[in-house]
Protein backbone atom coordinates (compact mmCIF):
# COMPACT_ATOMS: atom_id res chain seq x y z
CA UNK A 1 0.00 0.00 0.00
CA UNK A 2 1.29 3.11 -1.08
CA UNK A 3 0.28 5.44 2.32
CA UNK A 4 1.25 9.16 0.19
CA UNK A 5 -1.01 8.36 -2.73
CA UNK A 6 -3.59 6.68 -0.75
CA UNK A 7 -3.74 10.19 1.38
CA UNK A 8 -3.27 12.53 -1.50
CA UNK A 9 -6.46 10.83 -3.03
CA UNK A 10 -8.11 12.09 0.62
CA UNK A 11 -7.07 15.38 0.25
CA UNK A 12 -10.27 17.12 -1.36
CA UNK A 13 -11.95 20.29 -0.83
CA UNK A 14 -15.99 19.99 0.94
CA UNK A 15 -18.52 22.85 0.09
CA UNK A 16 -21.02 22.31 2.80
CA UNK A 17 -24.67 23.12 1.58
CA UNK A 18 -25.25 26.58 3.07
CA UNK A 19 -21.66 27.99 3.28
CA UNK A 20 -18.75 27.53 5.16
CA UNK A 21 -20.88 28.92 8.64
CA UNK A 22 -22.96 26.30 8.55
CA UNK A 23 -20.04 24.02 9.91
CA UNK A 24 -19.15 27.26 12.54
CA UNK A 25 -22.72 26.75 13.65
CA UNK A 26 -22.24 22.88 13.50
CA UNK A 27 -19.60 22.83 15.91
CA UNK A 28 -21.13 25.43 18.71
CA UNK A 29 -24.15 23.50 18.83
CA UNK A 30 -22.29 20.26 19.58
CA UNK A 31 -19.84 22.41 22.03
CA UNK A 32 -23.30 23.50 23.70
CA UNK A 33 -24.74 19.94 23.82
CA UNK A 34 -21.05 19.30 25.67
CA UNK A 35 -21.73 22.00 28.15
CA UNK A 36 -19.84 24.50 26.74
CA UNK A 37 -20.22 28.09 27.47
CA UNK A 38 -19.25 30.05 24.90
CA UNK A 39 -18.41 33.97 25.58
CA UNK A 40 -19.34 36.59 22.76
CA UNK A 41 -18.95 39.73 22.00
CA UNK A 42 -15.22 39.58 23.53
CA UNK A 43 -12.05 39.50 22.15
CA UNK A 44 -9.05 37.75 23.49
CA UNK A 45 -6.00 40.31 24.21
CA UNK A 46 -3.48 38.23 25.92
CA UNK A 47 -2.91 34.59 26.71
CA UNK A 48 -0.68 33.31 29.45
CA UNK A 49 0.63 30.21 31.60
CA UNK A 50 -2.28 31.49 33.82
CA UNK A 51 -5.25 32.18 31.74
CA UNK A 52 -6.51 34.59 29.20
CA UNK A 53 -6.95 38.56 29.14
CA UNK A 54 -9.82 39.99 26.93
CA UNK A 55 -12.32 43.06 26.28
CA UNK A 56 -15.96 43.58 24.95
CA UNK A 57 -16.49 43.83 21.85
CA UNK A 58 -17.48 47.06 20.14
CA UNK A 59 -21.04 46.27 21.40
CA UNK A 60 -20.15 45.67 24.52
CA UNK A 61 -17.70 47.94 25.44
CA UNK A 62 -18.04 47.47 29.53
CA UNK A 63 -17.10 44.12 29.36
CA UNK A 64 -13.46 43.40 30.70
CA UNK A 65 -10.99 41.17 32.42
CA UNK A 66 -9.19 37.70 33.12
CA UNK A 67 -10.12 34.76 32.94
CA UNK A 68 -7.58 31.69 34.86
CA UNK A 69 -7.34 28.52 33.18
CA UNK A 70 -5.49 25.12 33.30
CA UNK A 71 -4.83 24.44 29.87
CA UNK A 72 -5.68 26.93 26.70
CA UNK A 73 -6.11 26.19 22.72
CA UNK A 74 -4.94 28.95 20.94
CA UNK A 75 -6.56 28.70 17.74
CA UNK A 76 -5.69 31.84 16.12
CA UNK A 77 -3.44 32.31 12.81
CA UNK A 78 -0.24 30.73 14.34
CA UNK A 79 1.89 33.82 13.42
CA UNK A 80 -0.30 36.47 14.13
CA UNK A 81 -0.88 34.46 17.73
CA UNK A 82 2.66 34.33 18.82
CA UNK A 83 2.89 37.80 18.11
CA UNK A 84 -0.31 39.14 19.18
CA UNK A 85 -1.63 37.42 21.91
CA UNK A 86 0.64 34.68 23.21
CA UNK A 87 2.93 36.75 26.28
CA UNK A 88 5.32 35.98 29.13
CA UNK A 89 7.65 33.99 27.19
CA UNK A 90 10.44 33.17 29.20
CA UNK A 91 13.92 35.46 28.76
CA UNK A 92 12.09 37.29 26.33
CA UNK A 93 10.98 41.11 27.07
CA UNK A 94 9.23 41.33 23.36
CA UNK A 95 5.49 41.70 24.59
CA UNK A 96 6.64 44.14 27.91
CA UNK A 97 5.65 47.17 26.35
CA UNK A 98 2.20 45.74 25.65
CA UNK A 99 -0.88 46.42 28.24
CA UNK A 100 -2.94 42.62 29.46
CA UNK A 101 -5.65 44.85 27.40
CA UNK A 102 -4.42 46.33 24.57
CA UNK A 103 -6.02 44.91 21.22
CA UNK A 104 -2.89 44.71 18.65
CA UNK A 105 -2.24 43.46 14.87
CA UNK A 106 0.89 42.07 14.03
CA UNK A 107 2.57 38.97 12.82
CA UNK A 108 5.70 36.45 12.99
CA UNK A 109 7.11 37.25 9.84
CA UNK A 110 9.82 34.63 9.80
CA UNK A 111 7.35 32.05 8.28
CA UNK A 112 6.76 31.10 4.03
CA UNK A 113 3.17 32.33 3.71
CA UNK A 114 1.21 31.28 0.52
CA UNK A 115 0.39 34.57 -1.20
CA UNK A 116 -2.53 36.85 -0.47
CA UNK A 117 -5.26 37.29 -2.17
CA UNK A 118 -8.26 39.36 -4.04
CA UNK A 119 -11.19 38.88 -3.52
CA UNK A 120 -14.38 39.45 -5.65
CA UNK A 121 -17.88 38.12 -4.27
CA UNK A 122 -20.68 38.82 -7.00
CA UNK A 123 -24.05 39.17 -6.97
CA UNK A 124 -25.46 38.15 -10.38
CA UNK A 125 -29.05 38.69 -11.38
CA UNK A 126 -29.24 35.28 -14.17
CA UNK A 127 -28.08 31.98 -14.12
CA UNK A 128 -24.12 31.62 -15.28
CA UNK A 129 -24.35 27.88 -16.59
CA UNK A 130 -21.61 27.93 -18.44
CA UNK A 131 -19.46 27.95 -15.47
CA UNK A 132 -18.57 24.83 -13.34
CA UNK A 133 -18.50 24.43 -9.55
CA UNK A 134 -14.25 25.05 -9.95
CA UNK A 135 -12.80 27.34 -12.72
CA UNK A 136 -9.81 28.39 -13.71
CA UNK A 137 -8.37 30.58 -16.35
CA UNK A 138 -5.00 31.49 -17.63
CA UNK A 139 -3.75 34.56 -18.95
CA UNK A 140 -0.93 33.46 -21.89
CA UNK A 141 -0.40 33.89 -25.27
CA UNK A 142 3.48 32.76 -25.30
CA UNK A 143 6.07 31.15 -22.41
CA UNK A 144 6.93 34.39 -21.27
CA UNK A 145 3.51 35.82 -20.45
CA UNK A 146 2.78 32.28 -18.94
CA UNK A 147 6.02 32.55 -16.56
CA UNK A 148 4.89 36.08 -15.73
CA UNK A 149 1.60 35.16 -14.92
CA UNK A 150 2.29 32.86 -11.95
CA UNK A 151 4.87 35.35 -10.74
CA UNK A 152 3.15 36.70 -7.75
CA UNK A 153 2.75 32.65 -6.59
CA UNK A 154 5.95 31.58 -7.42
CA UNK A 155 7.67 35.06 -5.42
CA UNK A 156 5.49 36.49 -3.34
CA UNK A 157 6.98 39.99 -4.22
CA UNK A 158 6.43 42.59 -1.17
CA UNK A 159 4.51 45.93 -1.81
CA UNK A 160 6.84 48.67 -1.77
CA UNK A 161 5.47 51.35 -2.90
CA UNK A 162 1.45 51.43 -2.45
CA UNK A 163 0.87 54.24 -4.67
CA UNK A 164 2.69 52.99 -7.56
CA UNK A 165 0.86 49.75 -7.77
CA UNK A 166 -0.42 48.63 -11.06
CA UNK A 167 -1.76 45.92 -12.77
CA UNK A 168 1.59 45.68 -15.37
CA UNK A 169 1.16 42.04 -15.93
CA UNK A 170 -1.36 38.99 -17.01
CA UNK A 171 -2.70 37.24 -14.32
CA UNK A 172 -4.30 33.91 -13.52
CA UNK A 173 -7.42 33.95 -11.20
CA UNK A 174 -10.09 30.84 -10.01
CA UNK A 175 -14.05 31.36 -10.05
CA UNK A 176 -16.13 29.35 -7.70
CA UNK A 177 -19.62 29.18 -8.78
CA UNK A 178 -21.39 27.62 -5.48
CA UNK A 179 -25.16 27.58 -7.63
CA UNK A 180 -23.31 24.43 -9.26
CA UNK A 181 -23.67 21.92 -6.11
CA UNK A 182 -25.51 24.13 -3.57
CA UNK A 183 -28.90 25.62 -4.72
CA UNK A 184 -29.27 28.10 -1.30
CA UNK A 185 -26.08 29.94 -2.56
CA UNK A 186 -28.91 32.17 -4.69
CA UNK A 187 -32.11 33.09 -5.30
CA UNK A 188 -34.05 30.81 -8.03
CA UNK A 189 -32.88 32.39 -11.58
CA UNK A 190 -29.96 33.67 -9.94
CA UNK A 191 -26.20 33.27 -9.20
CA UNK A 192 -23.36 34.19 -7.30
CA UNK A 193 -19.87 33.60 -7.81
CA UNK A 194 -16.72 34.08 -6.11
CA UNK A 195 -13.41 35.43 -8.15
CA UNK A 196 -9.86 34.82 -6.43
CA UNK A 197 -7.12 36.38 -7.57
CA UNK A 198 -3.36 36.10 -6.56
CA UNK A 199 -1.48 39.09 -4.91
CA UNK A 200 1.08 39.97 -3.03
CA UNK A 201 0.49 39.63 0.97
CA UNK A 202 1.03 42.20 3.45
CA UNK A 203 3.78 43.89 4.04
CA UNK A 204 4.75 44.12 7.66
CA UNK A 205 5.65 46.79 9.70
CA UNK A 206 7.24 46.21 12.71
CA UNK A 207 6.63 49.95 14.52
CA UNK A 208 2.56 49.58 13.98
CA UNK A 209 2.86 46.38 16.23
CA UNK A 210 2.48 48.94 18.92
CA UNK A 211 -0.43 50.77 17.57
CA UNK A 212 -4.24 50.31 18.50
CA UNK A 213 -5.50 47.03 16.71
CA UNK A 214 -7.43 49.66 14.55
CA UNK A 215 -4.58 51.57 13.66
CA UNK A 216 -2.14 49.12 12.30
CA UNK A 217 -5.06 47.25 10.44
CA UNK A 218 -6.29 51.12 8.91
CA UNK A 219 -2.41 51.52 7.47
CA UNK A 220 -2.75 47.58 6.46
CA UNK A 221 -5.49 48.19 4.67
CA UNK A 222 -4.15 51.23 2.54
CA UNK A 223 -1.40 48.72 0.64
CA UNK A 224 -4.05 47.49 -1.81
CA UNK A 225 -5.41 51.06 -3.38
CA UNK A 226 -8.68 51.13 -5.09
CA UNK A 227 -7.01 52.29 -8.20
CA UNK A 228 -5.23 48.64 -8.08
CA UNK A 229 -7.99 46.61 -6.97
CA UNK A 230 -10.67 48.70 -9.49
CA UNK A 231 -8.03 47.49 -12.50
CA UNK A 232 -7.80 44.08 -11.12
CA UNK A 233 -11.64 43.99 -11.13
CA UNK A 234 -11.81 45.26 -15.02
CA UNK A 235 -9.24 43.09 -16.25
CA UNK A 236 -11.30 40.05 -14.51
CA UNK A 237 -14.37 41.41 -15.84
CA UNK A 238 -12.93 41.77 -19.38
CA UNK A 239 -11.52 38.39 -19.47
CA UNK A 240 -14.86 36.77 -18.16
CA UNK A 241 -17.09 38.47 -20.91
CA UNK A 242 -14.81 36.91 -23.69
CA UNK A 243 -17.25 33.65 -23.35
CA UNK A 244 -20.43 34.32 -25.06
CA UNK A 245 -22.56 33.30 -22.76
CA UNK A 246 -20.92 36.02 -20.09
CA UNK A 247 -20.98 38.96 -22.27
CA UNK A 248 -22.55 41.86 -20.65
CA UNK A 249 -21.65 40.28 -17.18
CA UNK A 250 -20.52 43.76 -15.68
CA UNK A 251 -24.23 44.95 -15.83
CA UNK A 252 -25.57 41.91 -13.86
CA UNK A 253 -23.47 42.22 -10.94
CA UNK A 254 -26.56 43.52 -8.54
CA UNK A 255 -24.27 43.26 -5.91
CA UNK A 256 -20.33 43.52 -4.55
CA UNK A 257 -18.25 42.12 -1.81
CA UNK A 258 -14.53 42.80 -2.38
CA UNK A 259 -11.69 41.07 0.33
CA UNK A 260 -7.94 42.49 0.15
CA UNK A 261 -4.87 41.00 2.44
CA UNK A 262 -5.95 44.39 4.50
CA UNK A 263 -9.74 43.03 4.99
CA UNK A 264 -8.70 39.13 5.41
CA UNK A 265 -6.27 40.61 8.16
CA UNK A 266 -9.09 42.54 9.72
CA UNK A 267 -12.15 40.31 9.63
CA UNK A 268 -9.33 36.97 10.68
CA UNK A 269 -6.50 38.04 12.15
CA UNK A 270 -4.32 36.17 9.55
CA UNK A 271 -0.93 37.21 9.82
CA UNK A 272 0.38 39.33 6.19
CA UNK A 273 -3.22 39.01 5.34
CA UNK A 274 -3.39 35.74 4.01
CA UNK A 275 -6.44 33.75 3.67
CA UNK A 276 -4.83 30.32 3.01
CA UNK A 277 -2.05 30.47 5.69
CA UNK A 278 1.55 28.89 5.29
CA UNK A 279 3.21 27.48 2.30
CA UNK A 280 2.73 23.83 2.35
CA UNK A 281 4.79 21.21 0.43
CA UNK A 282 1.28 19.52 -1.52
CA UNK A 283 2.44 16.32 -1.66
CA UNK A 284 3.34 15.73 1.70
CA UNK A 285 0.46 17.99 3.60
CA UNK A 286 0.39 17.50 7.13
CA UNK A 287 -1.22 19.05 10.21
CA UNK A 288 1.01 19.69 13.15
CA UNK A 289 1.01 20.16 16.45
CA UNK A 290 3.89 22.57 17.91
CA UNK A 291 3.78 22.08 21.02
CA UNK A 292 6.08 25.17 23.34
CA UNK A 293 7.37 23.39 25.81
CA UNK A 294 10.42 24.79 25.23
CA UNK A 295 9.36 28.08 26.23
CA UNK A 296 7.56 27.08 29.24
CA UNK A 297 3.88 27.49 27.87
CA UNK A 298 2.96 23.64 29.04
CA UNK A 299 -0.33 25.76 30.41
CA UNK A 300 -1.63 26.04 26.47
CA UNK A 301 -0.67 24.91 23.41
CA UNK A 302 -0.83 26.73 19.47
CA UNK A 303 -2.69 24.60 17.00
CA UNK A 304 -0.21 25.09 13.37
CA UNK A 305 -2.47 23.96 9.90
Amino acid sequence: MDWETDFANLLVVFAPIGGFRAVGRAFQKLAVACGARIKFNTTVTQVNEKGVHYIGSEKNTSDEGFIEADLIVVNADLPYATRSIVSSLEGTTEYSTKKPNQETYDWDDSYDFSSGVVAFHWCIDKRLDILNTHNVFLAASDRAEAEKSWRVLRDNPPIVDTSKMEISEPFNFYVHRAVKTDLTAAPEGCDSIMVLVPCPTLMRNEMYGNLSRKESIEYYKSQFSQTYVRQMRDAVIKRLEILDDLRGLKSHIIEEVIDTPGSYADFYNVGAGVPFGLVSNLTHVRFNIIYLESLNMNSYYLKKF
